[in-house]
């Protein structure tokens, strides 16, 4: 039984430890697979997504400001509006 500087009890010796490190499946996988490709893969699709989104809440902004106009238009018209009829019928309120 050993004791690590870190205060880990451990019963395997120097060698079953490095023999294990030795058998690491995830060094194995690693080699195995080559995850580069998927990894830029995922990249470039995320950005093409990010321009998509981009052109597309572009468009949103365009057209909400479109709506905007129109609403500040509208409501200049009914206050000339309600002006007109108040000058035309007194009584109106």
């Amino acid at each position: 039984m050993t004791v690590s500087a870190k205060g880990v009890v451990s019963t395997l010796s120097q060698k079953e430890r490095e023999r294990m490190s030795e058998n690491d499946p995830t060094k194995v996988i690693g080699a195995k697979y080559d995850t580069e490709p998927t990894i830029e893969t995922v990249l470039e699709r995320m950005n093409a997504m990010e321009e998509r989104l981009s052109t597309r809440l572009d468009r949103i902004e365009t057209l909400l400001d479109r709506v905007a106009s129109t609403t500040f238009e509208t409501r200049a018209d009914l206050r000339d509006l309600k002006k007109e009829l108040r000058e035309h019928f007194p009584f109106v309120k």
